[in-house]
Order: C-alpha cells, then structure tokens, then sequence
C-alpha cells in the first residue's frame, strides 16, 4: 500500500483557487492510495473501501480497479503471486 498527498482538479467542486504568474489554477487537495492485493480478495478490498470512505458528501472519491500484468520483486527476482 502506498498513500500520496497530491493536488488535482476535475469535475469537482470546492477547488481552492491559487494564483500564478497571473493566470488562476483551481485544484484541490486530494490524497492518493494505490494498494495491490490479489485477485481472490479484490472486492472484498473494494466494497471495504467504499463503506469506510462514505459520508455522502461530495468528493468522497473514486476506486478503479486495475490489472497489474506482472510484479517481480527485485532482490529475489520471485514473480506473480510470491512477488506480492
């Protein structure tokens, strides 16, 4: 799991507005967790997610959910599942 703070703007409301070199650039403060699990616990994952994140406020989030084609830890060169 790893967990980024980072800055973003889309469809969204509630942008905070900042000024540079004249030109106004609206984003908001958003926070960035990828997490990597198995294929057998993916919605588990998912649906644990969804219900610890919802207030039913605006900009709760989103989940994607991605296939990652390979994972090779690199000090012992284990592939797949093992890599994990």
């Amino acid at each position: 799991m790893s967990a980024m703070e980072n800055n973003g703007f889309g469809r969204g409301k509630g942008a905070n507005c900042k000024r540079v070199d004249s030109q106004i650039n609206r984003f908001s403060r958003n926070v960035r967790i990828e997490i990597m699990v198995s294929d057998a616990i993916v919605w588990n994952v998912v649906d644990t997610i969804r219900q610890q994140a919802w207030t039913g406020e605006k900009g709760e989030g989103k989940i994607y959910v991605l296939d990652v084609v390979e994972a090779v830890r690199v000090r012992t060169n284990e592939r797949g599942e093992a890599a994990i």
